[in-house]
């Protein structure tokens, strides 16, 4: 039985404490799924407030009354049930463990703090990237080119929601339906001194790329269409390229933006340059047809920006206001979403 089926038919009253629920999922030889179930943390709800306890009421308030009746009963139905289960992975900016006790990272802060709107606990069940896109265990090779796959990946069968920097794409729209966060592109990454202000720069320079990737797919583009000098170091994974550039053996990498911005913060040595892709976005995903879900989630998004909210979040994990990220993403200013 899927989760939203089931959620109709809990019962199960909530009290005043948030639980937070860890369920370990790896994958191991044979594709069998081991799981180990452990309550890692209990937050009291006025602990996880961000303004004083009259603010958080009333911006409680103000956000649930954007809310239509369907999605007022579903936020109530999720009550009921006892927790909102949602997918994530022990990643970077997804979630890690903080020196000493907790969790952090930018998408776990986030999940958080819809948390704290809905005022439901939460369950998180970490999962594997490729778990998001499975069906039975196992991702059909040609899901990226064949148009009439579709399918409820398995990720869905314990959670609600995937939350994730999951790049938003025409193939996994036919999977899951996505409630867009901010947008991304792929930016130059370059080390200490070495600062890049336009493409002629790259003439004479070694980049490190992994081969048959998306990256690799833009160098290629730039060279040819710019008529580029550049010796091209193809490696196994994008790890191997940063490591190479840090070791003097190439002058710049590709990442993408909010990546790029996250290990600039976390590594002096690191420099962000400019975009050279047109962008794309990151979101979390809901199943195609749970659309109220999404519709809760978009609004959500729309009023943590209005209210400042997510801007301190990202400014806190990537250490760039959104005006100044638009700027190099070249994009509209964030802020301004409608």
């Amino acid at each position: 039985m899927r989760v939203k089926e089931a959620l109709k038919k809990c019962i199960k009253p909530v009290g005043v404490v948030f639980i937070i629920m860890l369920v370990v999922v790896s994958c191991v030889p044979g594709d069998t799924i081991v799981s180990d179930v452990s309550i890692v943390n209990f937050v009291d709800v006025d602990e996880l407030g961000h303004n004083s306890s009259s603010e958080v009421i009333d911006s409680k308030e103000t956000f649930y009354n954007t809310l239509t009746p369907d999605e007022q009963d579903y936020v109530q139905m999720l009550k009921l049930s006892g927790s909102l289960p949602v997918a994530m992975r022990i990643d970077g900016t997804i979630t890690r463990q903080k020196k000493g006790f907790g969790m952090d990272g930018f998408h776990y802060n986030l999940l958080m703090l819809f948390a704290e709107y809905l005022e439901v606990p939460v369950e998180i069940n970490l999962s594997s990237f490729n778990r998001y896109f499975e069906n039975d265990g196992f991702i059909p090779s040609d899901i990226k080119v064949n148009e009439n796959i579709r399918y409820t990946p398995d990720a869905f069968d314990d959670s609600l929601m995937l939350v994730d920097n999951l790049t938003i794409m025409p193939w996994r729209k036919k999977l899951m339906d996505f409630i867009e966060i901010i947008p991304v592109s792929v930016v130059i990454m370059t080390t200490d001194d070495l600062i890049i202000n336009d493409l002629q720069e790259l003439n004479g320079l070694e980049v490190a790329v992994t081969a048959s990737t998306s990256y690799a797919s833009i160098m290629e583009d730039l060279i040819k269409t710019y008529d580029l000098d550049i010796k091209v170091n193809y490696v196994s994974d994008s790890h191997r390229a940063k490591i190479m550039m840090l070791e003097g053996g190439a002058d710049f990498v590709f990442r993408d933006s909010n990546t790029a911005f996250y290990e600039a913060v976390n590594n002096e040595r690191f420099n962000v340059s400019f975009s050279v892709s047109k962008p794309d976005s990151i979101g979390w995903a809901v199943e195609k047809d749970n659309q109220v879900l999404k519709s809760i989630g978009e609004k959500f998004i729309r009023y943590t920006i209005e209210t400042g909210e997510l801007e301190d979040l990202w400014v806190k994990e990537y250490g760039i206001p959104f005006r100044a990220y638009s700027d190099i993403l070249r994009v509209m200013d964030y802020t301004n979403k409608n």
